[in-house]
């Protein structure tokens, strides 16, 4: 399935209200992070960064969730003097 961001992120938004009707395991058995990954798979769409390529950056609209399917992400936070921390 592929979409426009701005249309991955309307049915976002939409996710929610149908989840709990139609979807959503019942209140009675633990809901897992697994259970509601499954939930947005439908509504997800596959990037692929470069390496040393900025996903987001600190201060940018939480508007977004990922998943890391292979390799690895680097946090970090940039300095006032130009130094880089790694934090995770």
């Amino acid at each position: 399935m592929s979409m426009t961001m701005s249309a991955a992120r309307n049915e976002l938004r939409r996710l929610p209200n149908e989840y709990q009707q139609s979807g959503a395991p019942d209140e009675s058995a633990p809901v897992t992070l697994n259970d509601h990954l499954r939930a947005l798979q439908p509504y997800s769409a596959r990037r692929h960064f470069a390496r040393n390529e900025t996903i987001f950056s600190e201060g940018d609209a939480a508007d977004c969730v990922y998943k890391v399917i292979s390799g690895t992400v680097r946090i970090c936070r940039h300095a006032s003097d130009g130094r880089r921390h790694i934090a995770e």
